[in-house]
């Protein structure tokens, strides 16, 4: 039975404030811990390959190649993997992005009684990225998807895109996000065709120089929508980094009634870094454990 809830929930976005409905939500699922720590945002305050799946205008930013990979347990039932890269092509910034999202072993009933078969429900999504310079600190970016679901013998696929802008320095070291994704259609499952989890975010990060203790602290904050559902929510996150080494951080996200506060750390050493984010749930649908580990080159 938990199973199921679970597979209605990612059939529907998980705010139960509205009477629309927008389906593939996996879509809405965090992409790395370290976004997953800081209330799940990722269009600002960030300089990593994890966070162009959030803002595909961060691409420009990146200085060199990174490589990623993203396991994610949210709540106690669904599996999620991600991978991504960026490279350089002809001067200009490309990434890749993968996800493989899964429910395994839901029981399949016709009565009461013992289940007679099982199935595993799967989603998948890839998407291309680029990005390129507006003018001087500010970055245009926009990510061309392909995504996939299959819940037993029905199948619905079809295609997405995302934009973003970033504007780095308005003032000394604040920098504003906007993105707007998932805009697209897919094909129906079954009968009816899904619409897709329009989100709108918009935010500002500032970080503080600690040089002294050789520590920095990075503030974000911002607002969030889902363009085809009710509710606005806000996102607020801290970060504070001891010597580029050790990182410490928390995030609030408002309007949802199963979640609201995460917290993770992570560690670099040399070129390679892990993180990890926690994030607790209610209504006993078990907690999300994010685990990311991401190597520049």
């Amino acid at each position: 039975m938990k199973k199921l809830i679970i597979l209605f929930l990612l059939t529907s976005v998980l705010s139960a404030q509205s009477d629309k409905t927008s389906g593939y939500s996996f879509l809405t699922i965090g992409n790395s811990a370290r976004e997953t720590a800081l209330s799940d945002f990722g269009i600002v305050g960030g300089d990593k390959i994890t966070n162009v799946v959030y803002n595909p205008a961060i691409l420009a930013s990146l200085k060199n190649e990174q490589l990623y990979f993203t396991h994610n347990s949210w709540f106690s039932d669904v599996s999620a993997q991600s991978i991504g890269a960026n490279f350089f092509l002809f001067d200009l910034p490309f990434a890749v992005n993968l996800n493989n999202t899964s429910i395994s072993d839901i029981e399949i009933r016709t009565k009461p009684g013992e289940s007679y078969s099982k199935f595993d429900a799967r989603y998948f999504y890839f998407a291309f990225s680029t990005s390129f310079d507006l003018i001087e600190e500010l970055n245009l970016g926009v990510s061309a998807k392909y995504i996939y679901e299959n819940i037993l013998s029905d199948e619905s696929s079809g295609y997405a895109a995302d934009f973003g802008l970033i504007y780095k320095n308005i003032f000394e070291n604040l920098n504003i996000g906007l993105s707007l994704r998932n805009i697209g259609s897919v094909s129906k499952l079954r009968n009816e065709s899904s619409k897709l989890p329009l989100d709108f975010r918009l935010g500002v990060s500032y970080p503080i120089m600690f040089p002294s203790i050789e520590s920095s602290l990075l503030m974000l904050g911002g607002i969030q929508k889902y363009l085809n559902l009710d509710g606005t929510h806000l996102h607020l996150g801290m970060e504070f980094s001891y010597d580029k080494l050790v990182s410490i951080r928390v995030g609030y996200l408002s309007g949802f009634e199963s979640r609201g506060i995460s917290i993770g750390t992570g560690i670099s050493w040399g070129s390679a870094e892990l993180d990890y984010s926690f994030t607790p749930t209610n209504y006993g649908l078990g907690n999300s454990n994010t685990i990311t580990i991401l190597y520049n080159f």
